[in-house]
Order: C-alpha cells, then sequence, then structure tokens
C-alpha cells in the first residue's frame, strides 16, 4: 500500500461528492508494514464514524472494464468516505474498494 499522491493538509476526504474532510498527517505505522493516514473530519460529520464506516483511495483508473475515478483526474486523489453504523470508532483500515453508494 502507499499513500498515492495524498498531501497532509492538501487532500480532501469526500462523502457522495461533498467535502466532509481533510488529510492531516501521513507515516509508515511503527512496523512499517502499512501507511497511517490521519485526518480531520468536519464536526457534522463526527457522529456518521461508526464501525462499517469505510474509506478508500480514489485515483482517476482506466482498464478494459472501464474508467473510474475521473474526477481524481482533475482536482488530484482524495480519501472517499462512506458512513456505516455501529459502535463509533475512531480508527479505520482502508477499503479495498470503493463502497457501493446508496441511491436513496
Amino acid at each position: 500500500m502507499s499513500a498515492d499522491g495524498i498531501v497532509p493538509g492538501g487532500h480532501p476526504c469526500v462523502s457522495r461528492g461533498v467535502e466532509v474532510g481533510t488529510v492531516q498527517d501521513i507515516r509508515l505505522a511503527q512496523d512499517r508494514s502499512k501507511i497511517e493516514v490521519r485526518a480531520s473530519i468536519k464536526s457534522d460529520m463526527e457522529d456518521a464514524l461508526r464501525a462499517d464506516t469505510q474509506f478508500w483511495l480514489v485515483t482517476p483508473k482506466a482498464s478494459l472494464a472501464g474508467v473510474s475515478g475521473l474526477d481524481a483526474l482533475v482536482g488530484g486523489n482524495y480519501i472517499g468516505m462512506m458512513p456505516g453504523k455501529g459502535e463509533p470508532r475512531d480508527r479505520f483500515h482502508r477499503a479495498r474498494y470503493p463502497a457501493e453508494i446508496p441511491t436513496e
């Protein structure tokens, strides 16, 4: 895993197209096996930080299966967020794939 161009203070956390926070810090974990990203989430979204909340890195990608992350092509990479349910949490693992965004 890598930070793929994410810069502290310069890259947003986005939920359903709305900026809900900002990346504050990026560093290697103490065991050097992963990268830790610390983000500041806006106070009106703090109740969305639950056990099932998902975070993932959004980058532009093109393959035979299609194109994704075109908004990142224009505005730069960012951290996607899909609020979840469950107990409140303040630490999360990166989701491998973007969350399915409910249409309702």
